[in-house]
């Protein structure tokens, strides 16, 4: 192969390069932009929700979690102090249980606020699962109904 052809492929081979580079730095684009409106969602919501790791670790709370709940994420970091906020720790373990089997929980619950407020919360928690089904964490809903 002469001089010019390898030039010609060099800058054939660029030009794809770069089209496959500007096609990835769009598709990264648009994901961080869907991931940023879900989060804003999430984060104006008026449910409070937590996410937990597969260790049970908290890796997120939003506002109203915070309010209903007086405790944020950062307070939560100790391991085993989010399941002080049940008033029965075998109904945090039946529900993580469930969650950890790649199931749902729904169902009503006495909990407590970090001032040690008594609340009662319709819970929602579902398992967060990888694209070959391993178990990542839960995400967990909690609505206050005392005012029902």
């Amino acid at each position: 192969m002469d001089v010019q052809a390898r030039i010609v492929a060099t800058l054939r081979r660029n030009e794809t390069q770069s089209a496959v580079e500007k096609e990835v730095t769009k598709d990264l684009q648009r994901t961080q932009e869907e991931l940023l409106r879900i989060s804003k969602a999430v984060d104006c919501a008026s449910d409070a929700v937590c996410v937990l790791d597969a260790t049970q670790a908290v890796s997120y709370v939003n506002g109203s979690f915070v309010t209903l709940f007086g405790v944020n994420g950062e307070d939560l970091e100790v391991e085993g102090c989010f399941s002080r906020l049940f008033v029965e720790q075998r109904e945090w373990d039946e529900i993580w249980g469930v969650c950890e089997e790649n199931g749902s929980f729904a169902g009503d619950l006495d909990m407590r606020a970090e001032s040690g407020e008594s609340l009662i919360v319709h819970c929602r928690a579902d398992a967060v699962l990888n694209e070959g089904s391993s178990f990542l964490g839960t995400v967990i809903l909690f609505t206050d109904i005392r005012q029902r």
